[in-house]
């Protein structure tokens, strides 16, 4: 029997739900062991005085949401590693401060067994402003107990896009969960980018939103679905003067999709757009039905 871990731990239905950890408890043992495995990247990046105050509380932050998460999962006999699904990590001040989460995170995950050898989670890092007004990134996440490894696979779209980690990120491009009577896939925060890692179409929203929907497309398509499956997008843009194009966009290509536009400035300054979705496909698995 699956069950989706949050708060209550009482829900059993197919729907995404964010566990909301501000930073503000301490776990000091592990806390004070990651802190060492950050304290040598701070001492070899640090370039200023207002630079190391930012990375400083960013790291703070970042290590207490993730330590208060895994010591969350403990109480359900799960682990970052093998039960959580999908992550999203919301950065105030993005621009500024995403740097430091990706390094922080990237730590933090090799602590828990998720390294290039093994796998990461599907994820959107974007800008948002915590619900704790002291905090500088909070974090939602989509856990599950029950199910076996192998119902568990990744998609990567090679012919469009590059392995994250090649560029120092830490998250899966997208993950398919099979289930005995159906399928998920769970598209992580995707943009206009190439297989090298780059930002194509630069201060174009059009094109960049075209590269971004076949990027998508093309991670749907390692899954085994199409557009035809997706039950909800949400879509990201950093400028809301480009609200009007976007929606226009949408709404011709996707009548039938529900979908939410959102201001949320996405990782990279040149990055205008960014979109995640969710799909679902009725199959036929050797695994327990959802």
């Amino acid at each position: 029997m699956y069950h989706l871990l949050h708060p209550a731990a009482t829900a059993r239905r197919f729907q995404n739900r964010c566990l909301a950890l501000s930073a503000t408890r301490h776990r000091h043992q592990q806390h004070e062991r990651l802190h060492r495995c950050f304290s040598q990247w701070l001492s070899a990046h640090l370039d200023d005085g207002t630079y190391e105050h930012h990375c400083r509380h960013l790291l703070h932050a970042d290590v207490e949401t993730l330590v208060t998460y895994i010591d969350t999962l403990k109480l359900f006999n799960a682990t970052l590693e093998a039960n959580c699904i999908r992550t999203w990590f919301f950065v105030r001040d993005v621009d500024t401060q995403y740097n430091g989460l990706v390094k922080s995170r990237r730590e933090c995950f090799m602590e828990q067994g998720l390294t290039p050898d093994t796998h990461y989670i599907a994820s959107t890092g974007i800008g948002g402003t915590p619900a704790d007004p002291k905090a500088l990134v909070q974090l939602g996440s989509y856990a599950m107990t029950g199910f076996q490894p192998q119902q568990q696979r990744y998609l990567y779209a090679l012919s469009h896009l590059n392995r994250t980690i090649e560029y120092g990120v830490t998250f899966e491009r997208g993950t398919l969960m099979q289930y005995g009577d159906r399928n998920h896939i769970y598209i992580s925060g995707t943009a206009s980018i190439n297989n090298k890692g780059e930002v194509i179409h630069v201060g174009d929203i059009v094109n960049q939103t075209y590269r971004m929907w076949e990027n998508v497309e093309k991670l749907l398509e390692e899954g085994g679905m199409t557009y035809d499956d997706v039950m909800q997008i949400v879509v990201y843009l950093r400028d809301g003067a480009d609200y009007q194009i976007v929606q226009k966009l949408f709404e011709e290509k996707f009548p039938h999709i529900p979908y939410v536009i959102t201001l949320a400035p996405v990782c990279r300054p040149t990055w205008l757009i960014e979109m995640e979705c969710v799909a679902v496909k009725t199959a036929k698995n050797d695994f327990p039905d959802f």
